[in-house]
């Protein structure tokens, strides 16, 4: 009777060692699709960012080249006019 003792004590301590081995590997994929679908979205953010920065640039390079053109004018800058008929 004492071999079954131990017997039922040693398959006792297995299937503990087995559950939380399964409750382990349960809560690392768990984990791991949380870090995956945190992946995807950061990956998403940093796409539509790159669109947004690329969009902003050519908005950017547009109003610097306006800027240029409207400096070139032929409206005279404030030093070059003359003063009013009043001073």
């Amino acid at each position: 009777m004492h071999l079954d003792s131990k017997s039922s004590t040693s398959t006792s301590t297995t299937a503990c060692k087995k559950t939380a081995m399964n409750d382990q590997l349960t809560e690392l994929q768990a984990r791991l699709t949380f870090q995956e679908e945190s992946i995807d979205a950061l990956n998403h953010t940093v796409a539509r960012q790159a669109n947004e920065i690329s969009e902003l640039q050519q908005a950017f390079k547009k109003i610097t080249q306006r800027v240029h053109v409207l400096s070139q004018s032929h409206i005279a800058s404030e030093a070059e006019e003359a003063p009013p008929p009043h001073y």
